[in-house]
């Protein structure tokens, strides 16, 4: 069977300027068991593996028992781990690391928004705290686009100089925690991520994609709950984990990044692409609430400009390829959501 994702790490790991400063490191990853962190778990164990990086590598995870149940390939990664809370978690008093990954991204927005900012919140505390009090060489905060607020109407890209004024609970909780993290006297580099796919991605959350993807899977209809019109543009994990590792290694400290693709795709034009993915898909799509032409569609492209041009980046897949690289990986591996 091809590995998908590893042809992918090894592929995006021949761009990533001054990597082998990672070399015989100790890093931290908090959030590795989700979507960002399984593919930073996934370039790391390919560098230790077949290029003898000798990288250390400890995660932070609720239950190590039921992420090694779930993904068993990774009990094969050689990972120390640590279980607990971000807000409450502690290391041991010789612990030592030369990099932390501050991945933790829970979005429970529609479940519990309190709680969720509160995991946000208290765990850049924490983390700030640890960092301090351990001496960690550099942190990476993977922050989150959604720190600058509702969709905009009249700014064709946004850039990291656009006025932030989240929303949501989510956007507000990492707002705090960008605040908190530039405030410190830590070594910490930020990346404001936007919209993104590829294997390991969650078919049955609120993210159109996804749900997209799920449905050409299944051969079900796709649903479109707006009118369509709104913009979008997404990211192919492998670049993701490249940018990441970029602004990792190589950003000057303090500094905030906008990652994600700058590529645009209306959202009816993205359920005919991922329906195109699939040569015997036979279902529809349903647009669910009819355009009003009076009011332009909502925007949230961005502006990648600085991450280009300073730490000298690129987008190496585009949309298409990552769609239907995604859904073979979800084929291949038996991912089905009803």
């Amino acid at each position: 069977m091809i590995d998908t994702i590893r042809e992918d790490v090894k592929f995006v790991y021949k761009y990533i300027h001054n990597v082998n400063k990672l070399k015989n490191k100790s890093i931290l990853i908090t959030g590795a068991t989700g979507f960002f962190g399984k593919w930073i778990l996934e370039i790391f164990y390919y560098m230790n593996t077949e290029l003898n990086y000798n990288i250390n590598i400890t995660i932070l995870t609720r239950s190590f028992t039921k992420f090694i149940l779930k993904y068993p390939k990774f009990k094969y990664y050689n990972l120390c781990y640590i279980e607990g809370d971000i807000r409450t978690f502690e290391l041991s008093k010789n612990a030592h690391y030369d990099f932390l990954i501050h991945a933790a991204n829970d979005n429970l927005e529609e479940v519990n928004p309190k709680e969720m900012y509160n995991l946000i919140t208290g765990g850049a505390n924490n983390v700030i705290y640890l960092s301090k009090l351990f001496d960690i060489g550099r942190v990476l905060f993977i922050s989150s686009a959604s720190v600058y607020g509702k969709e905009n109407y009249d700014i064709d890209k946004i850039s990291e100089y656009t006025i932030c004024n989240p929303t949501t609970a989510y956007g507000k909780g990492k707002k705090y925690a960008e605040d908190k993290f530039l405030d410190s006297n830590i070594d910490v580099v930020i990346s404001r991520c936007f919209s993104f796919v590829g294997p390991y991605i969650e078919l049955d959350i609120h993210y159109a994609i996804g749900n997209f993807i799920r449905n050409v899977i299944n051969n079900e209809d796709i649903i479109i709950k707006g009118d369509g019109r709104a913009y979008r543009s997404y990211m192919y994990m492998a670049d993701l984990v490249y940018w990441l590792l970029s602004i990792l290694i190589n950003a000057n400290t303090k500094t905030i990044y906008n990652v994600g693709s700058d590529i645009e795709i209306s959202i009816y034009d993205l359920a005919k692409l991922v329906s195109n993915s699939i040569n015997d898909y036979t279902g529809n799509i349903k647009i669910l609430t009819k355009p009003d032409y009076t009011i332009p569609p909502e925007r949230y492209i961005p502006d990648n400009t600085k991450i280009k041009k300073e730490l000298n980046v690129k987008e190496n897949y585009n949309l298409d390829y990552s769609i239907r690289r995604t859904i073979e990986w979800n084929i291949m591996n038996g991912e089905k959501y009803e």
